[in-house]
């Protein structure tokens, strides 16, 4: 019996640290990817914050100054709603895989109490 008992525990502990870790790679793999876009975004604003103002230093009537002002913002306001989509779509994807891993857990934690629950019956 405290044999049966032990292994089921190393075995219950097995599958919780297996489940633990495919959790934290999940988030890990979140964070990899959030740090990427962030990433992307600033170096993209900082090209684009050069190139406006190369633009703007050879502009020499307001007219066209306050064109390329709203051209500016505008790509600006695309680049920002592309980037917001992106990150929705990298969150809802981790979202998606770590509630098929509770769910997966679940399962698991559910079978192993019914596994316990049987090795108590007979023990009894």
């Amino acid at each position: 019996m405290n044999n049966q008992w032990i292994d089921m525990n190393n075995q219950m502990s097995e599958e919780m640290y297996a489940s633990f870790k495919k959790i934290a790679d999940t988030n890990m793999k979140l964070m990899q990817d959030l740090v990427e876009m962030q990433t992307n975004v600033v170096k993209g604003c900082v090209e684009a914050a050069q190139a406006n103002m190369e633009k703007l230093s050879g502009v020499k009537d307001y007219k066209d100054a306050l064109n390329m002002q709203t051209e500016m913002a505008r790509n600006c306001g695309e680049k920002m709603v592309n980037n917001y989509k992106e990150v929705v779509g990298v969150i809802q994807s981790a979202s998606n895989d770590l509630s098929g891993l509770v769910e997966e857990n679940m399962k698991a934690a559910k079978a192993n109490i019914d596994k316990a629950a049987k090795t108590v019956q007979k023990a009894a």
